[in-house]
């Protein structure tokens, strides 16, 4: 298993959190978009696919063993983590999807550091990471088109 313990971001470091993954193919294909857009991190919560699987590994095209992901366990590990990132990045923003925003993700300011969290392909985010986020947008499909699947 893959194990990280030192991480070194840049001074303006994007982070992402996925809340309870439910598919194989979308786990691995953010991955790789995490990799494509220089997302020095991936965290990942709930009851959640396996990232070993080989639908996820395969998905990922090789970003599984470039980027650190790490597993949430808790809530209480989700604001230990917060805390630290807030204490060193002081204007770190939490921003999470929603449906219920106008904006979006495309228009949102990522210049400064931040931690985006995004929800499963059913559900969206829990509740407790809603009460976390700073700021929500939403991920803009075609009018008339809701979508929570975030690959």
């Amino acid at each position: 298993m893959k194990q990280h313990n030192n991480f070194c971001y840049s001074n303006n470091p994007i982070l992402l959190l996925v809340d309870r993954p439910s598919k194989k193919g979308n786990l691995g294909t953010i991955i790789r978009s995490c990799d494509a857009l220089n997302v020095e991190h991936i965290f990942y919560s709930g009851h959640s696919v396996d990232i070993y699987d080989p639908a996820v590994i395969t998905a990922s095209m090789g970003s599984f063993f470039k980027l650190p992901i790490t597993f949430v366990s808790s809530n209480n590990e989700f604001e230990t983590i917060v805390t630290d990132l807030k204490n060193k990045f002081k204007n770190l923003k939490v921003v999470a999807t929603s449906l219920q925003t106008r904006n979006r993700l495309q228009d949102y300011n990522f210049t400064g550091p931040a931690l985006l969290l995004i929800g499963n392909e059913t559900d969206g985010l829990c509740k407790f990471y809603n009460e976390k986020a700073d700021d929500f947008v939403k991920i803009s499909m075609r009018e008339g088109i809701d979508s929570l699947n975030i690959a």
